[in-house]
């Protein structure tokens, strides 16, 4: 009974747990046809879609608590949706129609649900065009005895009541005098007898009286029309002619550029803010210091603040940021509430030219600006550190790529290795490839770190034999890189089953004490758990995971196949009573 309870135990802890909260990312694209809204989420459970007054609601599983709306609208413009929002009462994503448009919704592969709106009539038995909630059923009303209803007394006399306004009519009598009593049509430049001009016709008619009511349409009680004789071209009463847009009125089409806004409304730097290539001067690195910091001083031996600045963009574009901060600090400080002064720019592109997180939050807001300016949010996020999925899916992936390939190579080599690695880790592979294209097609030698940002790029992406090469061939070099290839030739094997070198958990044991409290302590503390697992020391890879818990699942899944009977009994019973790992459906029954 005792053992029958511990094996119990044991499968209820392991078991699966619930997914945490997410954001889901709301993106738009145009089609010649339909206006396409995509919402992606991680998880988002059993979705519906249904219709409401003004448009359509798409509700998700309870996983998803918000909707990321800061791209909704940038290629899309708003002649079939016209907004979109989430319902603060039932949390669900709500869509407002400026069109007679209908809606169809379907599921393109876990995670992404695409809504399709096209205008024209619902097919016949759509299932979206009903009410996710359906209407409350009235109350009965309680009987009563029918009081019986007083007499009218006699009936009125009928009013009489002139024809109808017909289009038609009027289209099919043509210049013929008007029936008694109707009005007479506006004169038409066009006699076109077509059922199908009727809903233009009225959407104009409501139009203009909406203008009228407003103010902004005069209408004139006996218009002066130009006689046949007359010059059209000139003005006349009732008629206005002029050349571009009116006073406070600017027309705009759908491929017309859109405000370069953040989603908060603020202004994005452009291109030309941040072209660091034009920040350069010509000649190698030594020669370009000289004249880039000539002029510093001016009379009385004040700074001068164009050629401070000047400096400053050089020593950013060379990738010293200290130094350029130390030429800013000879100007004084912008206020705080200047967001887009230059000084400010520059301060924190000097902090992330030298890879140090940006405290300021300056670029922050600007992670879906279609500019430069993304390509530096997507680096502040990335050393920042603790960066979640939602976080990702904010940023403008193809402002970020096409950034990215505009600058100097050798900010590309420092810059993208973290980059592609941030993008793979949220599952952005084509973001991640476009980076890692845009270093390798430089010529010249990369270094050890970009040869391991390919090997992660192609271990990502299913290569592990080649990602396994490559790390292999990184660590027989012995320098600086040496421990985190050691880690990614581990996960490569961790992925392909292949053999690890002897003695590599005790190689990764002594980088580990070198690491002390860097960044590299967990992965090698991970690197050694699963190494010492692959060669079959499951003791001392279960001795060592209380201080690398988030690496259970991935040992577990090890251990069922590797580790014999006695030990993984004497692993699991205890760990069932402690907590629960994160591990597969087919691990936690095993």
């Amino acid at each position: 009974m005792t053992r029958f309870a511990g094996l119990l135990a044991l499968l209820l802890a392991l078991w699966p747990g619930r997914a945490a909260a997410e954001v889901a990312v709301v993106r738009g694209g145009e089609h010649p046809d339909f206006t396409r809204i995509v919402v992606e989420a991680a998880q988002p459970g059993d979705w519906r879609f249904g219709r409401t007054e003004d448009g359509y609601e798409l509700q998700l599983g309870p996983e998803v608590t918000g909707y990321n709306l800061t791209q909704a609208f940038e290629r899309i413009p708003r002649d079939r949706v016209s907004a979109l929002w989430r319902d603060p009462v039932s949390g669900r994503l709500r869509f407002s129609l400026s069109c007679p448009c209908f809606a169809v919704a379907f599921e393109f592969r876990p995670g992404v649900v695409v809504i399709d709106l096209k205008t024209g009539q619902p097919p016949r038995g759509s299932a979206f065009e009903g009410p996710l909630d359906p209407p409350p059923k009235p109350d009965a009303a309680p009987e009563t005895t029918p009081t019986p209803a007083p007499d009218p007394g006699p009936a009125p006399a009928p009013v009489a009541q002139g024809p109808g306004y017909d289009w038609l009519a009027i289209l099919r009598q043509g210049d013929a005098a008007p029936a008694e009593g109707a009005t007479r049509p506006l004169p038409l430049p066009l006699q076109i007898e077509d059922p199908r001009i009727d809903p233009l016709r009225a959407a104009l008619l409501e139009q203009i009286s909406r203008g009228a009511a407003e103010g902004i349409v005069g209408i004139a009680e006996h218009p002066i029309l130009p006689k046949a004789s007359e010059d059209r071209r000139s003005e006349g009463p009732g008629m206005r002619i002029v050349t571009g847009d009116l006073p406070g009125m600017v027309a705009s089409g759908v491929h017309d550029p859109k405000p370069n806004l953040t989603a908060e409304g603020g202004p994005c730097l452009t291109d030309a803010d941040l072209d660091l290539a034009s920040w350069l001067l010509p000649g190698p690195v030594a020669e370009q210091l000289g004249p880039g910091r000539a002029g510093l001083l001016g009379e009385f031996d004040a700074p001068a603040p164009d050629a401070i600045r000047r400096a400053a963009r050089l020593y950013i574009a060379l990738g010293f940021g200290a130094e350029a901060r130390q030429y800013l600090s000879l100007l004084p400080a912008p206020p705080p509430d200047s967001t887009g002064d230059a000084l400010r720019m520059l301060a924190a592109l000097s902090r992330l030219a030298d890879q140090e997180p940006d405290e300021t939050g300056y670029f922050a807001p600007m992670a879906g600006c279609n500019t430069a300016a993304a390509l530096w949010s997507a680096l502040a996020l990335q050393l920042r550190g603790g960066v979640e999925a939602s976080d990702i899916k904010a940023l403008n992936g193809g402002a970020v790529a096409r950034s990215f390939s505009a600058l100097p190579i050798h900010l590309r080599r420092q810059f993208g290795p973290g980059l592609v690695e941030m993008f793979l880790s949220a599952g952005r592979d084509e973001e991640a490839r476009l980076i890692r294209d845009a270093i390798l097609r430089a010529p010249g030698e990369a270094g050890p770190e970009v040869a391991l940002m390919d090997a992660k790029y192609d271990l990502a992406t299913g290569d592990g034999q080649d990602a396994a090469k490559i790390a292999k061939d990184v660590a027989q070099e012995t320098g600086p890189a040496s421990p985190e290839a050691l880690v990614t030739l581990v996960e490569a094997a961790f992925k392909t089953g292949a053999v690890l070198p002897a003695g590599l958990p005790e190689t990764l044991m002594a980088y580990r004490g070198d690491a002390g409290r860097t960044a590299m302590e967990a992965p090698l503390r991970r690197a050694f758990i699963l190494a010492s697992a692959l060669q079959g020391d499951f003791a001392a890879a279960f001795a060592e995971l209380p201080q690398a818990p988030d690496t259970a699942a991935d040992l577990w899944s090890l251990a069922v196949a590797g580790a014999g009977d006695d030990l993984f009994l004497a692993q699991a019973v205890p760990l069932a009573a402690k907590g629960r790992p994160p591990v597969a459906p087919d691990v936690a029954l095993a």
